[in-house]
């Protein structure tokens, strides 16, 4: 089994895709859900993905309305709605309350039935609703400058390491 230890690289690629998906790239979003695909890298993609949008919310909004954003992901893990975007909700859910075993369920649910990509773009999609002020110029200004400093990051691994921010 290929190692899933999280990367620059794969921080990398969630911020390229919540900078695609913020300024309307459909085909930004399929070159880098493809590369995770080809890399066999989907997995930290989506751990990536989840977290950068964490980042993003708590930098964004108050204490309560992250509260109320919790809760309006936990909705949709039970709603009659599209089953990919119920599964977004519950991979989110599953990796915010470090529950592997639950998190690992989605995955292979998702890798099943051929979903692996949907899952990852239902996730963009979620948050696409959750966080539409990332499509602002402001926020598409914000989002390049995060994706450029991880990509210095990835490319000058001797000056620091973990998670970027």
């Amino acid at each position: 089994m290929a190692d899933q230890s999280l990367t620059h690289a794969d921080f990398r690629r969630a911020a390229a895709l919540i900078t695609h998906r913020a300024d309307g790239s459909s085909d930004g979003i399929r070159y880098i859900i493809e590369e995770a695909g080809e890399l066999n890298r989907t997995t930290p993609l989506l751990r990536c993905l989840i977290d950068g949008y964490r980042m993003m919310t708590t930098e964004l909004r108050t204490e309560q309305a992250l509260l109320c954003i919790g809760e309006f992901i936990d909705l949709f893990t039970s709603q009659d709605i599209e089953p990919n975007i119920r599964r977004a909700a519950t991979a989110i859910i599953t990796h915010r309350d470090h529950d592997i075993d639950g998190f690992n369920v989605v995955l292979l649910e998702a890798n099943a039935d051929g979903t692996a990509g949907s899952l990852l773009s239902a996730v963009i999609e979620l948050h696409d609703r959750l966080l539409p002020e990332l499509s602002t110029p402001y926020g598409l200004k914000t989002l390049a400058q995060w994706t450029a400093r991880i990509a210095d990051k990835e490319f000058k691994p001797d000056e620091g390491g973990g998670s970027p921010s």
